[in-house]
């Protein structure tokens, strides 16, 4: 493949986060006495913390509610990734060598929050392979919005047909189609439908399945 940009979206595609924050979330939930299962927990998967809040305050009824579930999670998470690291993805550092190898600009875009961007990535030795790392909180659109990732690709300097997008994510591939960029889906908590095989390059099953394409 001859694209010279690889976008990388972060939480359920480089790292099994998405099941470690739907953990924490719920230990919160529980002691406010509401509801969350990790059905519910997917429909939140690629949103920023701004559409979450609005999103949970209007499910929950209650802003302080939201608002705890989102942010009073964080401690219970950063101490899960303290005594025991961020679990990588099958395949993830084997694809990341390879890409570097074919002399591939890494970029990772994700809706999370800088801090946690930089934590999960120094957690894991993996801060070198990306030149540019675009979080939720540079842009004031979440996905399905294209920003983020018009943000990741003009960064680089080069045209959007150079770069393709890897991503999680039914809101993700919105994003990166509405963007008009090529992503290949890589699904994690939700299966694919129609709309992401037609707005995909590829759906593959996991990240050594990326790497058999260059």
């Amino acid at each position: 493949m001859k694209k010279q940009v690889i976008i990388f979206d972060m939480d359920g595609l480089m790292f099994d986060t998405e099941v470690l924050v739907c953990e924490a979330q719920a230990k919160i939930a529980e002691k406010l006495g509401v509801p969350f299962s990790m059905d519910y927990y997917r429909g939140s998967v690629g949103l920023s913390e701004k559409d979450c809040m609005a999103k949970y305050t209007k499910d929950f009824g209650d802003p302080a509610i939201a608002e705890e579930l989102i942010f009073g999670y964080r401690d219970t998470l950063y101490q899960m990734v303290a005594e025991k690291g961020v679990p990588h993805k099958p395949g993830l550092v084997p694809l990341l060598d390879h890409l570097t190898t074919l002399g591939k600009e890494l970029v990772l875009a994700s809706s999370n929050l800088h801090h946690d961007i930089a934590l999960y990535l120094e957690a894991e030795n993996l801060s070198h392979y990306f030149s540019h790392r675009v979080s939720g909180e540079d842009v004031t659109f979440s996905k399905p919005d294209p920003a983020i990732f018009e943000k990741a690709c003009a960064l680089t300097g080069y045209q959007k047909e150079d770069c393709l997008i890897l991503e999680d994510s039914l809101n993700g591939v919105r994003a990166a189609h509405a963007a008009g960029i090529a992503v290949i889906m890589v699904p994690d908590l939700i299966a694919p439908n129609h709309e992401a095989r037609d707005k995909t390059f590829a759906i593959v099953n996991n990240l050594s399945e990326v790497q058999e394409l260059f």
